[in-house]
């Protein structure tokens, strides 16, 4: 008791601690204040800069703000991120736990962090009251549900929204799956009406000119990207782990990559076989354990060396087929569209049908899933004792070297790790390999079930040229950096910087280490935005 008292004591403390502004952001603040280059103004041209909690966004930001006002003549504008629901929409102790992070002294000193280049109050993504009609609207919406798929068809002023809403109620519940009778839900839906109604009202009155974003997942960042959008206001995104800044497009309002024009880019480029090899080289330092940009996100590689060395049963003479798992709570909706919501009920799905295959099926589960998965993983395994859960942190290359039939995913990047052994992959919903043929995806409930119970009937992807698509992929979702650059470039040495980018130490390591010159570094970013965005003219 004494112990978790004094460990909530030290939480506590810590979260006021961060509410104030420490010695390296004050003098970060101090430092953009004299080296932020000044630009010609148009009164009432603005353009809107998110302003993440996050210091790597920060010291992106503060580099591409100024560079994207001076073109348009603009003054900057933030724009904050929180919605209501996240801070007052959950359980009593959610709530608490909330307010005393989004506190009003952290808003201030974030506000303050973000100004230092040149940056004013805008939009929010709050309000303190949302008009009756929406309320009524956002009300009707709640009770009319009658199922999951109701909720992805939700619409916020004739714009698609449900697939924002359905990933925000999965991360910030945090759940699974959706509940449709959950207040919860009703209150991301209200949220979703209140983003809607401030930004149009703060469009309709002031001059826009470009919404530069982190992501455009989530109510919080793709709401205001698609009304901008709508109004045909440029939003260029730049995610955490992406070096490059992404020209957002109505046709596809996300901040991934156009991925299924990768073939046709990559065709009108010069000299394929040293692109290949430098796919193939990208793909092999992975298969030793080592991190890349395309696994940017993982704490940990799916092929470094694990403590099982044989995962199967040897015994059991069917063939074996693996099923590997996505963190339940991110974002499923990234891409185009799924066979299913959701992956909760992807995986219910694959593991019912499983029980008629002709295949032995194991399951592993994500190795750097959010906390609150093992539980939803120990679930499963308790309710379909016939399949095999496997550690997650067994090794892909003990998997590979043991032997697999087939693997199964909705689009994690194992659809093309597998197949360069010869191993067929099976996809559930749109997937950035769909463009190539190394990787099978389903066109219905009924395809996908058919490769289940027989995975054999999967397409071995054994030819060489298989193997030339996935060097191909690898360098284009990987390496390709726009105008037929070969390598990502990394002018705020995100990568490269020694310092934690989490903490305040990370600002005091970039005073040091600011790309000189400034402009050229961010000019490059943005004129790759521009390359990047030839993709959809294709």
């Amino acid at each position: 008791m004494l112990r978790r008292l004094t460990s909530h004591i030290t939480a506590i403390s810590r979260i006021f601690k961060d509410s104030f502004l420490q010695q390296q952001e004050k003098a970060f603040i101090a430092h953009m204040r004299t080296h932020t280059p000044v630009w010609e103004m148009d009164p009432n041209a603005e353009i809107l800069c998110q302003m993440p909690w996050d210091y790597g966004f920060l010291v992106k930001f503060c580099h591409v703000a100024p560079w994207l006002a001076a073109k348009h003549r603009a003054e900057i504008r933030l724009t904050t991120l929180w919605i209501s629901a996240e801070i007052d929409g959950g359980s009593m102790r959610s709530n608490l736990i909330q307010r005393l992070v989004h506190n009003s002294w952290a808003e201030r000193k974030w506000q303050r962090l973000y100004e230092s280049f040149g940056g004013a109050p805008g939009p929010t993504n709050r309000r303190k009251n949302l008009s009756l009609a929406a309320k009524r609207q956002a009300t009707n919406q709640f009770h009319a549900l009658q199922s999951k798929d109701d909720v992805l068809a939700l619409n916020i002023h004739n714009l698609p929204a449900g697939d924002l809403i359905y990933d925000t109620y999965l991360r910030f519940r945090p759940a699974p799956t959706v509940d449709i009778r959950d207040p919860f839900l009703l209150a991301l839906i209200s949220s979703a009406w209140e983003v809607a109604e401030n930004y149009n009202e703060y469009l309709d009155t002031h001059k826009v000119r470009a919404l530069l974003t982190s992501y455009t997942s989530y109510i919080h960042h793709g709401l205001p990207a698609r009304i901008c959008l709508a109004r045909n206001i440029p939003v260029l995104s730049m995610g955490r782990n992406d070096p490059l800044l992404k020209q957002v497009t109505v046709d596809f309002p996300s901040h991934a990559r156009a991925h299924f024009h990768y073939p046709q880019l990559f065709a009108s480029l010069p000299d394929h076989q040293s692109k290949r090899e430098a796919g193939r080289a990208v793909l092999e330092s992975r298969f030793q354990g080592q991190i890349d940009q395309a696994t940017s996100y993982m704490r940990t590689s799916a092929f470094a060396g694990g403590s099982v060395s044989k995962p199967f049963d040897d015994g059991d003479p069917r063939p074996r087929a693996l099923v590997l798992l996505h963190c339940f709570f991110d974002s499923p909706h990234i891409y185009r569209d799924m066979l299913f919501p959701d992956f909760y009920e992807w995986l219910e799905f694959t593991l019912t049908t499983a029980a008629r295959s002709n295949a032995r099926f194991y399951v592993k589960p994500h190795p750097n899933a959010m906390p609150g998965n093992a539980a939803i993983v120990a679930d499963f395994q308790r309710r379909h004792p016939h399949v095999t859960f496997l550690d997650a942190k067994t090794s892909n290359r003990a998997v590979i070297a043991q032997g697999v039939e087939a693997i199964f995913t909705v689009y994690g990047t194992c659809a093309h790790e597998f197949p360069w052994f010869g191993i067929p992959a099976a996809c559930a919903g749109d997937n950035p390999h769909i463009g190539y043929a190394f990787a099978q995806t389903a066109k219905s409930r009924e395809e996908y079930a058919a490769w289940i119970l027989n995975p054999g009937a999967l397409r071995k992807p054994d030819s060489a040229e298989d193997r030339h698509q996935i060097e191909e992929f690898a360098y284009m979702h990987g390496l390709y950096a726009g105008g037929g650059r070969t390598e990502m470039p990394d002018p705020f040495h995100l990568t490269t910087c020694p310092v934690d980018p989490n903490t305040p130490e990370f600002l005091a390591w970039q005073i040091e280490n600011r790309p000189d010159p400034a402009d050229a570094a961010v000019r490059t970013l943005l004129d790759l935005a521009h390359d990047d965005s030839l993709l959809h003219r294709l």
